[in-house]
């Protein structure tokens, strides 16, 4: 089994962890990250849809309208 771990702290000096496992299939390994996870101390972030994430960047004003298709170039470097 291999692990990759990535540290970095946030603001409020709580320090956050990503932990990347890598493992082969088996009845043991399934157990084991059962285990880990019924601890309650870890968690699996959700994935979000794409539809979910284009409507995040329409709320919080992450899409561009351009006025003119012939100037797209030029409106976009703006």
């Amino acid at each position: 089994m291999r692990t990759a771990i990535k540290s970095k702290t946030n603001k409020t000096d709580n320090e956050i962890s990503t932990i990347t496992l890598t493992y082969k299939k088996s009845a043991q390994a399934k157990k084991t990250l059962d285990f880990i996870l019924s601890l309650g101390i870890f968690s699996i972030p959700k994935k979000r849809s794409p539809i979910d994430e284009g409507l995040d960047d329409i709320r919080n004003g992450r899409v561009y309208t351009i006025s003119n298709p012939a100037n797209i170039i030029e409106e976009c470097l703006q």
